[in-house]
């Protein structure tokens, strides 16, 4: 994919980064209501307007995306969503990078849901309650993608507009048949565990009643003080390697479970979300294994990152990302081409390499800022024609 955007898709760019900046101020005011219990809510119908008025600009028309893409005989009425979690565009690495790929990619008809932008960060519980508000207004049989954003990077150079989330959503149906229709598919990763799995063992987060959950104990939040991880998880992945041969991936160098990307039925991931009862000081991925432990069945790990690609940041040559000749990163040690490609462990420098490859300039501006004057109506006119005149 050049870098230099065609003339359609630097006005669509445009267009979202208008769209972005407005959804940035409502989102954050539908944050404040949701921590205050309600006392904004005269504020609310002016969000709602905000946010509709956003959709229909955008072509949503208060509803999911449509794939321009044949459904190879399978059910092709549910659309398209990809929800992202951010809470300041100056603290990802990229910007706005990413939401600027995943509007292009769809002509600036496609127009992402960031979630949290204004608001404090207070715990990953903060984020699937936000999550869960969203995914509960949606169409339960609307395909989600529920991803992080400062780590990510959209894989491009797959033709024309639409066509990389035609690829996604065939290979999401191929993962998931035969499947349970509250299964997920949750991204895999080669490096084990988060330090609050050290001390606690599978089990003993979750208790499993038929279909329903209870919480036995907390985990801690992975990183802080008293956290940090004792290396004591070796009960924990030979659960994970072990159930990844049971699934016929014996051998799979990405056995472990990354909370960090899903992609699933909104009614299925916001049941997950809610199921796992997350509490604000938790780790979320050590929770979500635990609930793997407890419900396997309701988790596909994307053991050949075929829909999500994460990097091996505890390696030097971690960066397991190779561009080839079509201009498109292939994961070198699957040799799969998966959309979303993830840089935990904030390994940024992968992350950069990456990205300057596909047309980011860490000296530009990707979006409007929050509380940066946006673009009249008459601008972006002006800004058509302009383009237009230099096609």
């Amino acid at each position: 994919m050049p870098a230099r955007l065609r003339p359609v898709r630097a006005l669509a760019a445009l267009l979202a980064a208008h769209v972005f900046g407005r959804r940035v101020c409502a989102l954050t005011i539908q944050k404040e209501d949701l921590a205050q219990g309600g006392v904004l809510e005269k504020r609310r119908a002016h969000v709602e307007t905000q946010l509709d008025a956003d959709r229909v600009l955008s072509g949503q028309k208060l509803t999911a995306m449509r794939l321009p893409c044949s459904h190879n005989g399978t059910n092709g009425s549910a659309g398209v969503w990809v929800i992202l979690y951010q809470t300041s565009m100056n603290l990802a690495p990229l910007g706005g990078f990413l939401y600027n790929q995943l509007a292009e990619q769809m002509d600036g008809l496609m127009m992402p849901e960031v979630i949290g932008m204004g608001s404090h960060f207070g715990g990953f519980s903060s984020k699937h309650l936000l999550a869960i508000q969203r995914l509960s207004a949606m169409d339960p049989d609307d395909l989600v993608i529920l991803s992080d954003y400062a780590d990510v990077l959209l894989n491009p150079g797959r033709g024309p507009p639409g066509t990389a989330f035609c690829a996604f959503r065939d290979e999401y149906l191929r993962m998931t048949k035969g499947q349970s229709k509250d299964a997920v598919v949750i991204s895999a990763e080669a490096q084990c565990c988060v330090g609050a799995l050290s001390y606690v063992e599978p089990g003993s987060l979750i208790q499993r009643n038929n279909t329903r959950t209870t919480r036995r104990k907390r985990a801690c939040n992975s990183g802080a003080s008293g956290c940090m991880g004792l290396g004591r998880d070796k009960s924990w992945q030979d659960f994970m390697v072990g159930l990844a041969a049971q699934r016929g991936f014996n051998g799979t160098q990405y056995p472990f479970l990354n909370a960090g990307l899903m992609a699933g039925r909104a009614g299925a991931l916001a049941q997950i979300l809610s199921d796992i009862q997350l509490d604000a000081s938790e780790d979320d991925q050590a929770v979500m294994t635990d609930m793997l432990w407890a419900f396997p069945e309701r988790f596909i790990l994307d053991y050949d990152q075929r829909l999500f690609g994460n990097a091996r940041w505890p390696k030097q040559d971690g960066c397991v990302f190779m561009m080839d000749d079509s201009g498109v990163f292939s994961q070198t040690e699957t040799g799969s081409k998966p959309l979303f490609l993830h840089t935990s462990g904030k390994f940024y420098k992968c992350l950069r390499s990456m990205a300057v490859q596909v047309g980011w300039n860490s000296s530009a501006q990707s979006v409007a800022k929050p509380g940066h004057a946006l673009p009249s109506v008459f601008a972006l006119l002006a800004a058509a024609l302009a383009l237009r005149l230099a096609a």
